[in-house]
């Protein structure tokens, strides 16, 4: 069933997808400009130097955050088209803002400046969009991630987060006071929209909380570094290869070089595929034709 933010934009995409008219004032446009020139600014300018807790970094793995800002580790480099897909990205975001503002959903804030203070360490952000007085973060993604990652629903998202965005959502709710209503996806490849709703625990929402300021202890103390995970036994078949891989999280993470030096990115050596997959492998199976039996 879908929930009344996600039958309301579907209603108001609908009519412009069909050619209904739908009138966007002078001041919608000014704002919407506004918001692609801070967009543009945020997609052209260097990180920050010294870089620090924030809350679009706060629900990571505490290992990321110490190589980032502790060890100031360098990212791995991005493809060419990475530019163009974080500003696709962010134009999606203000669309949908422009939109949730035509339909009858109550949108009481938009784009707030807000700061919370986690072990005596000021962590400051900027709020998406805020529904009924809950707080909502607005993601596009794509049609793997979209179809994946947010499929699941809340619990899925929390049991596999590798971006940290439960915790994100929850700094935002918890610095303004409010509830972390949930998240607003936007497949970038086919405009699909859907809403997840968060349904957390209240066992879970003290799990976040105490993430949260686990992190924080870590980072602000300079505690000495540590892996969060250790490479995996590669499986073809769900028998050992005799090969080790890293683990999805690690995989993800843009500091993973950093973490392990001697992994490489290899095609799967027991893979019959004609286009065989890529893994990241700290050893590498010597003989494809020898899988334990075990």
């Amino acid at each position: 069933m879908l929930s009344i933010i996600e039958s309301q934009l579907r209603a108001v995409l609908e009519d412009l997808s069909n050619e209904q008219t739908l009138e966007f004032t002078a001041e919608d446009k000014a704002k919407a400009v506004e918001q692609f020139a801070a967009a543009l600014d945020k997609q052209t300018t260097p990180r920050e130097k010294e870089p620090r807790i924030r809350m679009s970094n706060i629900g990571r793995l505490p290992c990321q955050l110490q190589q980032e800002i502790q060890l100031k580790s360098p990212r791995e480099r991005m493809p060419y088209n990475h530019w163009i897909r974080m500003v696709v990205g962010d134009c999606v975001e203000i669309l949908v803002r422009m939109v949730l503002e035509k339909t009858d959903v109550n949108v009481t804030s938009d784009g707030d400046n807000v700061e919370l203070n986690v072990d005596k360490t000021n962590v400051k952000g900027t709020s998406d969009i805020d529904i009924d007085g809950a707080v909502y973060d607005i993601k596009s993604c794509s049609q793997y991630a979209f179809r994946n990652k947010w499929s699941g629903g809340f619990q899925a998202l929390y049991k596999a987060d590798d971006f940290g965005y439960v915790g994100q959502l929850y700094g935002y709710a918890d610095a303004q006071g409010k509830k972390a209503g949930g998240w607003i996806v936007v497949d970038k490849s086919s405009g699909e929209i859907k809403i997840v709703e968060v349904d957390a625990s209240s066992e879970q929402e003290a799990f976040i909380r105490q993430h949260r300021e686990h992190v924080v202890d870590i980072v602000s103390n300079n505690k000495p570094f540590q892996r969060c995970f250790e490479p995996e036994e590669e499986t073809f078949f769900r028998k050992p290869t005799g090969g080790k891989i890293l683990n999805k999280s690690c995989s993800w993470c843009s500091f993973k070089q950093s973490c392990w030096p001697e992994a490489q990115f290899l095609p799967s050596r027991h893979s019959k595929a004609e286009k065989k997959p890529y893994k990241w492998y700290t050893e590498y199976p010597d003989d494809p034709n020898t899988i334990s039996q075990s």
